[in-house]
């Protein structure tokens, strides 16, 4: 007798799905770019 065993399949990560949940990330990426660029760019002589 066989038993049947209902698998899920494996669902990928979350994708977000409007631009209002992507643009706070973006920004935040930004900030630390403009933030790591200003303070590396003396001591490189840049």
């Amino acid at each position: 007798m066989r038993t049947l065993i209902a698998v899920t399949p494996a669902r990928p990560a979350p994708v977000p799905k409007s631009l209002r949940e992507i643009v706070p990330w973006l920004a935040f990426i930004a900030l630390l770019a403009v933030l790591s660029f200003y303070l590396v760019g003396p001591e490189q002589g840049a």
